[in-house]
């Protein structure tokens, strides 16, 4: 696994990987790549399907939509098919988390991501696409209980009830990276995600480059000026 570690800039992003700082991003490009298209209206999964962040989305409700409304444009029913599979795909994983908890590899992932991650006393911080939350418990030890809240997010939520009561300050919310998430700007002295931003498949529509790039942007908005944002991604032999 590769750890990303990256503290908030004026301009850009300062990106630290094995001690080398590299800039990512600035100011976003003007040129055809970049452009949002002006001809509709870009909208996240909620909006497209209708349903309000309350937890009552899952691949059969996706399934179930796409049954009842079978005149679609076919790019948003070429979207809510993805996600269908998408939600399936996490739904199922839920049931594996225990046995992935106890492999080496992610025992050693773990590690390494803990020691990036300190919180300072009465700190916001936001785990992201949380699955069984273990990043929270992390932010809550790393801190001695000492941060002021942490607000974990996912599409599906059901592996991080049980940490939740493990721990006071946890709130947990329905949402996917994949849309605007619904916080001001600056809210968060850092954000944690674990294996899980290159599995966005999407930005409101957005895809590639250009979505990954919305992704970080809007990330990037809802974390303070000097804020770290700590995400991980697979690689090649894990």
């Amino acid at each position: 696994m590769n750890i990303w570690f990256i503290k908030s800039k004026r301009e850009g992003v300062i990106i630290k990987i094995g001690g080398k700082k590299n800039k990512i991003w600035g100011k976003e490009k003007q040129n055809g790549s970049y452009k949002e298209s002006k001809k509709r209206k870009r909208v996240g999964l909620y909006s497209l399907i209708g349903e309000q962040k309350n937890g009552g989305l899952t691949s059969k409700k996706i399934e179930e939509f796409l049954t009842r409304n079978t005149i679609l444009d076919l790019e948003i029913k070429k979207r809510l098919l993805e996600w269908r599979d998408e939600f399936k795909f996490w739904e199922d994983q839920v049931s594996n988390y225990p046995f992935v908890e106890r492999a080496k590899y992610h025992r050693d992932l773990i590690r390494a991501m803990r020691s990036f991650i300190k919180p300072k006393f009465g700190e916001t911080w936001g785990d992201f696409a949380a699955g069984p939350a273990i990043m929270s418990k992390i932010i809550w030890e790393e801190s001695k209980g000492g941060v002021k809240g942490i607000i974990a997010l996912d599409i599906i939520l059901d592996s991080a009830r049980e940490r939740a009561k493990e721990i006071p300050v946890l709130e947990l919310k329905y949402r996917n990276l994949g849309e605007r998430l619904d916080f001001s700007d600056k809210t968060f002295d850092g954000i944690v995600s674990n294996i899980a931003i290159p599995y966005v498949i999407e930005f409101e529509g957005f895809r590639g480059k250009t979505g990954m790039t919305k992704i970080f942007k809007e990330l990037f908005r809802v974390l303070k000026a000097g804020g770290h944002l700590i995400w991980s991604i697979p690689t090649e032999k894990n």
